[in-house]
């Protein structure tokens, strides 16, 4: 993803929605800038609030972060699946890719009654077929292979921006 936003025009976009904040009541300021690869990070100051306004490289809408989500999870994978439909990489999904390309179906399914043994036979089998054909296995199969979370994320927002 190329950003397209410059970075004058990111931090005007979060003075705005900072500026109709503040007519609120609420005290804000743009304290910090900095480049990643899904847009800048401008971080404001807040007593109340500790949350990172994004702006989309792409489009210059906005986005919040919350801070535990920005110092614990990577938040950036998170916000391309959430916001661009761009999956995470799955360590299973591709070992599966590579059994099926080394051994064919039967491999596959081996490897992941091996790999992930809450599959039974039938759920297995419909695993590889799926990475096979579509190259990813539908997420009610996907999170039979995962940890269930212990606590939910706290999810990014869009706050403001084109198309809202």
């Amino acid at each position: 993803m190329e950003i397209s936003i410059p970075r004058l025009e990111a931090v005007a976009l979060v003075e705005a929605l900072l500026m109709e904040r503040q007519q609120a009541g609420k005290e804000l300021a743009v304290i910090g800038v900095r480049e990643t690869p899904v847009g800048w990070i401008v971080a404001w100051h807040s007593a109340r609030f500790k949350n990172n306004p994004t702006p989309d490289g792409e489009d210059g809408r906005i986005y919040q972060i919350p801070g535990e989500t920005f110092r614990t999870e990577d938040w950036q994978a998170m916000f391309r699946e959430q916001f661009k439909g761009i999956r995470r990489p799955d360590e299973l999904v591709e070992s599966t890719r590579a059994a099926l390309q080394e051994g064919g179906q039967i491999a596959a399914v081996r490897h992941l009654r091996r790999c992930a043994p809450a599959l039974n036979l039938s759920q297995a089998r419909e695993y590889a077929l799926a990475v096979q054909r579509e190259g990813y296995p539908p997420d009610d199969l996907l999170s039979l292979t995962r940890e269930p979370e212990i606590c939910p994320r706290f999810p990014i927002l869009r706050v403001a921006g084109p198309a809202i």
